[in-house]
């Protein structure tokens, strides 16, 4: 990754994780745990905010141009180095956990909900595609495509 872009996005508070990959807090994550307020996803797909982790496997780079996307630069193919999905998904826990830390010692924030926001089961991938994926069983998971 392009180290003024790495810098550009941990000042935007992402953790990087892996060679590409970035996780950031979510806004409405924060919410729920601060205010008890959920994003659309609670009123129709029962989905609790502060269980979400926004990330992105490829943070620094992304073909599409989106007209409102954020994230720069865009370009025509994906330069990519191979990763372990299963190193990215728990890299990706870990950097939430980091970015959670802190609530954890906020009055405002309920113990149990804070606890248990450790463990997100409901990744939001920064486009309209997110993952719900549910532990099978100690090393796997099973994901269903939710449009959002």
């Amino acid at each position: 990754m392009d180290p003024i872009l790495k810098a550009t996005l941990q000042k935007q508070r992402y953790h990087i994780v892996g060679e590409h990959g970035g996780v950031k807090t979510c806004h409405w994550t924060k919410e729920s745990l601060l205010r008890d307020r959920q994003c659309y996803k609670g009123k129709f797909y029962g989905v609790q905010s502060h269980n979400c982790m926004q990330m992105s496997p490829v943070v620094d780079q992304c073909n599409l141009a989106c007209t409102y996307c954020w994230r720069e630069p865009h370009m025509d193919t994906l330069e990519l180095t191979d990763q372990d999905p299963l190193d990215l998904l728990y890299e990706s826990v870990r950097a939430q956990r980091r970015l959670l830390s802190g609530f954890g010692g906020n009055d405002k924030v309920p113990r149990e909900k804070w606890l248990d926001a450790q463990n997100p089961n409901m990744w939001l991938f920064p486009s309209t595609v997110s993952q719900h994926c549910t532990p099978a069983s100690e090393n796997t998971s099973t994901c269903a495509t939710n449009m959002a």
